[in-house]
């Protein structure tokens, strides 16, 4: 039985209470009922509150749209309802749907990564980073996006939308990780902060950027340049990192 990802309690640049296991008794999100819900609608084709995935490929299509084209922010992606003054992506989508496909795909969340961009972790998250992994490069991701407009089709990675302001270049982490935010008290966390693709690190997001420099919430803006208008719908594409994937080096 697959088993929703709890993370650790949160450390220093975070702004939330640590976290405790959930008790017994306690309602949270069921992993059965979502299940029960997924629809298949080809071969290997499968879909779940309008995500779709391939069983075969690990491919995640996420439907969200254009919330911002410039300006700072610290996430890629939240819920229509979360924190949209910062972020560069929305959707409708709930994140507890999302964990449990990441998890049907045979991602494989964990902290490790994370964890070795902090300059002062505290000891529970150095213990959970430290566990191994049962498939080791299975929390790395590809994320890119897909769109439409009047000059036909497009596509580009995520990073290429998003700038370090501080050192004047576009990300250049060439993966994503996912960590799988976490139960506090019975709420999916993602779902309660509607937070779902962090840029500034936040371990109660279901993916974070690895990138050099995630603690820092000032740096970060969107490459105006490159992004259609607000409004704009696109498909948000999570696929396994190439194996060879390393995290980028100042």
């Amino acid at each position: 039985m697959l088993a929703l990802a709890a993370s650790p309690a949160l450390a220093q640049n975070t702004r939330h209470t640590p976290a405790r296991p959930l008790a017994p008794g306690e309602k949270g999100a069921s992993l059965d009922e979502a299940k029960s819900r997924i629809k298949k609608t080809g071969d290997n084709q499968f879909e779940l509150s309008g995500i779709t995935f391939n069983s075969a490929t690990h491919e995640i299509r996420v439907p969200a749209e254009v919330n911002m084209t410039e300006g700072n922010i610290e996430y890629a992606l939240v819920h229509e309802n979360g924190k949209t003054h910062e972020s560069l992506l929305r959707t409708k989508i709930p994140g507890f749907d999302l964990n449990v496909i990441m998890l049907l795909c045979n991602y494989e969340p964990h902290l490790g990564e994370l964890v070795s961009r902090m300059s002062r972790p505290e000891d529970e998250l150095k213990q959970q980073a430290a566990k191994p992994m049962a498939k080791p490069g299975a929390d790395r991701l590809k994320i890119s996006i897909e769109w439409k407009d009047d000059k036909g089709p497009h596509t580009a990675l995520l990073k290429e939308w998003i700038r370090n302001e501080k050192e004047s270049r576009n990300m250049k982490a060439d993966h994503w990780a996912y960590n799988g935010s976490e139960l506090r008290e019975g709420s999916y966390e993602a779902d309660r902060e509607g937070s779902y693709i962090a840029v500034y690190l936040d371990f109660l997001a279901i993916i974070n950027s690895i990138e050099l420099g995630n603690g820092d919430d000032k740096i970060w803006t969107i490459q105006t340049d490159k992004v259609p208008p607000i409004g704009t719908a696109v498909s948000l594409i999570i696929a396994p990192a190439d194996p060879a994937a390393k995290p980028s080096t100042k």
